[in-house]
This record gives structure tokens, C-alpha cells and sequence, in this order.
């Protein structure tokens, strides 16, 4: 399902941020509020009187932050998404360099799905991110912020690629990954660890096929 958003919401930028500890308390309610709503009737579907009326918060407060609801799962959607990307860069940065391709590129996906289930609404706002054109690219610049990291370990196992072509395959990555994850929790379910295995073949093979002979 493709979700189009009227001409006059295109405003998707956050209007500012709290500075009182009781404001940030506030924010984080409507935050909250937001990735609930959005796991429970999807972002077609709910509205910023709903999403404030959950999080006890004055409309008028939720606009102090977000012109629309868009604005707030874009916002939402990219915090969560820098946790995830931390928590790869992160493992990338401390994994022992002559440690097998095969396991780092396991370990990616185990990092990936750690994070996803330390955030029950991950999946479903990353729905909401691909139902939306104008979020779209949001959600696929995301994976810009792991490329140096994987690009450096590429190099390492012998890849000799244009940087362009490796932040594509990284990218191409990236584009699995959101579809076998999402896969993984369809149905109400929690993770399959079946999918999750099909997620870790295919990016060794994917890989594999640009491994030196």
C-alpha cells in the first residue's frame, strides 16, 4: 500500500526541540503515543488529536514539535533507525579483523535483529516509512551511515569495487534486510528464527559473489 501525503503537509522537518525536563517528559509521551498508534492501526490511520490525546499532551504542544503526523513518524522512525545503525557500526568497529566474512556479515544481521526486538514499534515504522514516497528516501539514506564501516571491511576481504558500487550493494543490503525483517514478524509474530537464517544467506551469497576467486 502506497500512502500519499496532500500537498499542504509536505513540511516534514521537526520544529523544535524541548529544553525543560517536563517538556522532554511530554515529548517523549508523544513519541511513545506515536509508535503505538502506528503498530496498532498504521499510519493511514491515525491522527496527531489521537496521538496527542494518548500521550495526555495538549495539540497545541504536539504542534510546538511536529507540523504533522508525518513529520512524526519521520522523526520517530529515523531515532529508532540511528539505534540500529550505532549498534551495527559499533559491533563493526570492535569485531576482530581477521575474523571470518562469513561471521561478520552474521553478526551484522544479529545486530540488526537485536535492535528490532529491543523495539517492538521498528518494524511497523518501517512500514510506514516505505508506504510513503516523500519518506522513502528518509528511510533508504539510512543505511549511508553504516557504508564506511562495511565499505572498510569489504576492502579488507578483498573487494576492489568502485566506492559507488559498494555503497549500492550496501544499500541493496539494506533493501533485504527491511523485507526479511518485516517477514520475520508477520502475523504477530516474533522473530522467526528461520527468517532470520535466510536473512544471514543472503548476504553471504550476495557477498560471496563479489568475494576474489
Amino acid at each position: 500500500m502506497t500512502v500519499t501525503i496532500p500537498a499542504t503537509l509536505v513540511n516534514l522537518g521537526l520544529r523544535g526541540e524541548p529544553q525543560q525536563k517536563r517538556a522532554k517528559a511530554t515529548f517523549e509521551r508523544i513519541l511513545s503515543a506515536t509508535a503505538e498508534l502506528v503498530q496498532e492501526v498504521g499510519i493511514d490511520r491515525i491522527t496527531t488529536i489521537e496521538v496527542a490525546r494518548r500521550a495526555e499532551a495538549n495539540i497545541s504542544t504536539l504542534y510546538r514539535y511536529f507540523p504533522n503526523k508525518y513529520a512524526l513518524v519521520k522523526y520517530l522512525a529515523q531515532r529508532l533507525g540511528e539505534r540500529q545503525n550505532t549498534a551495527v557500526n559499533e559491533y563493526l568497529a570492535a569485531a576482530d579483523p581477521h575474523c571470518p566474512w562469513e561471521e561478520v556479515l552474521d553478526g551484522v544481521v544479529d545486530q540488526l535483529v537485536a535492535v528490532s526486538r529491543r523495539e517492538p514499534a521498528f518494524v511497523s515504522l518501517q512500514r510506514a516509512l516505505m508506504a510513503v514516497p516523500e519518506l522513502r528516501e528518509e528511510y533508504r539514506r539510512s543505511s549511508d551511515d553504516v557504508s564506511e564501516f562495511l565499505m572498510e571491511r569489504m576492502r579488507r576481504w578483498g573487494i576492489e569495487l568502485p566506492n559507488a558500487r559498494i555503497h549500492l550493494i550496501i544499500k541493496c543490503m539494506g533493501e533485504c534486510s527491511a523485507t526479511l525483517l518485516d517477514l520475520a514478524v508477520s502475523g504477530g509474530r516474533p522473530y522467526d528464527d528461520d527468517v532470520v537464517e535466510e536473512l544471514k544467506q543472503v548476504f553471504k551469497g550476495y557477498v560471496r559473489t563479489y568475494m576474489p576467486s
